[in-house]
């Protein structure tokens, strides 16, 4: 968000990364809920117990991946006009 700031990228750009940061916290939550509902259901290890963790983990690392892709889309053209003014 601050390199935005920074970056003066638009208010609609701005919006999107602020979504995107809001958005991560979210799934990070839901992961851990998750998480914890298996590991109240069963202390044993189960394989179905496993897949539950992994899948959701696994949401959360392609959250980060896509959301970090768009980041970049945003932020890089930004970031190479600082060194190039006739570029953007």
């Amino acid at each position: 968000m601050a390199m935005g700031i920074a970056l003066q990228t638009t208010k609609t750009e701005l919006l999107i990364l602020c979504i995107l940061f809001v958005l991560g916290v979210v799934v990070e939550m839901v992961n851990t809920a998750v998480e914890s509902v298996v590991d109240l259901v069963t202390e044993e290890w189960h394989k179905d117990a496993k897949l539950a963790k992994d899948v959701s983990s696994g949401a959360m690392l392609v959250y980060a991946i896509g959301a970090g892709l768009i980041a970049l889309m945003i932020l890089i053209p930004r970031l190479i006009s600082l060194f190039n003014p006739l570029t953007y």
